[in-house]
């Protein structure tokens, strides 16, 4: 496999990965496991993030690298757009206060709002490694 094959290949795995966490996000908010939904939603986000980077030449290998390389894009290229920085933002740190801060209260609607704005980052993140 050459490796142009195996990046394309990498970023379908990660795209379908993105998939995955939100159908399981989504089956989790059924169960009312909305601190789970949270994680499971933000990890959609984080996996759509990175098939772009590496769509894009870059490949972070951390959560934080993630973060500065995708906004750096986001500034610089003007696409993704800024809303989907921010999105990237707020999931990264609603998922911190699901995973580590057990008294925060993860209402019903925090989990909804996660899995909405999980499929609307997903969905421009597709639209742009097409483009």
């Amino acid at each position: 496999m050459d490796k142009e094959k195996g990046r394309k290949e990498y970023i379908r795995l990660r795209l379908r990965l993105a998939r995955d966490k939100i159908r399981v996000a989504e089956i989790l908010f059924k169960n009312k496991e909305y601190r789970d939904v949270i994680s499971r939603a933000y990890y959609s986000v984080f996996y759509a993030a990175k098939a772009f980077l590496l769509s894009r030449g870059e490949n972070p290998v951390s959560h934080k690298g993630t973060d500065i390389l995708f906004h750096r894009l986001c500034e610089i290229q003007g696409k993704p757009s800024i809303h989907a920085a921010k999105i990237f933002s707020l999931m990264r740190q609603a998922r911190l206060n699901a995973d580590y801060k057990e008294k925060v209260r993860i209402a019903q609607e925090d989990a909804q709002e996660t899995i909405a704005m999980a499929k609307s980052f997903l969905k421009e993140i597709k639209s742009l490694i097409k483009s």
